[in-house]
């Protein structure tokens, strides 16, 4: 399947895992949440659902029939539920509580054969559900466009933009570029986030959901209540 018809908030998944093991590596669990809700209305927004208003807030446009995706459909609906206008970062939050996030995310991967859900025992006693990678084919290519992005210097589109935006504040860069790479490629990030050569509301969008990720993914135990 190719990358380009992958959401960001899939794309982000993909990152995240382990692709033998199939679960999310240990140093991006903290994070992956609120780098799903970022893609997430990162891709509402590039599809025209929602936009960012003059006041930095998100605010529904229109919504489709479907997105083609549950998840999504549930995002939007958890917008129209919504009686006033909040932040990216409110969003963020919001989004991110959504229970089982993570695994209604790799359900949606494993529905399109790009995962496989695979039933286990942890210890031999404990029940645990793992998606391992079946097809690696949209991973290897946004590790290829990213690493082509970061480290060349021609314009990005929009939507790379905002995935590598969201990736650098969810720690997911680590694997697709080494360490010196990523020292290296410092400067070309930053102005990746200050969204050179995309729209100003695209570029609103991904510096908000940037700082909205550091920011909640460093009070994880607020008690956020569920939607």
């Amino acid at each position: 399947m190719p990358t380009s018809t992958l959401a960001i908030n899939e794309l982000i998944m993909l990152l995240a895992l382990d692709d033998e093991g199939g679960q999310v590596s240990w140093r991006v669990s903290p994070y992956l949440d609120y780098a799903l809700a970022g893609g997430m209305l990162a891709e509402l927004a590039l599809r025209d659902y929602i936009e960012v208003t003059g006041d930095a807030d998100l605010e529904l446009k229109r919504i489709p029939p479907t997105t083609g995706s549950k998840l999504l459909d549930d995002v939007l609906h958890v917008f129209r539920r919504s009686n006033h206008p909040h932040t990216v970062a409110g969003w963020v939050a919001a989004v991110s509580a959504i229970e089982d996030l993570d695994h209604r995310q790799m359900e949606e991967l494993a529905e399109k054969g790009i995962l496989e859900r695979r039933e286990g025992r942890f210890l031999l006693i404990f029940p645990i559900t793992t998606y391992p990678m079946l097809d690696r084919t949209p991973e290897k290519e946004v590790v290829e466009q990213i690493r082509e992005a970061v480290l060349g210097t021609g314009v990005i589109e929009p939507r790379l933009a905002v995935l590598i935006t969201i990736a650098r504040g969810a720690h997911l860069l680590r694997g697709p570029l080494s360490d010196e790479e990523l020292e290296r490629a410092e400067k070309r990030l930053a102005e990746i986030a200050r969204g050179n050569a995309i729209s100003r509301a695209t570029c609103e969008l991904i510096q908000e959901a940037e700082r909205a990720l550091f920011v909640a993914s460093s009070i994880p135990f607020m008690g956020i209540s569920r939607v």
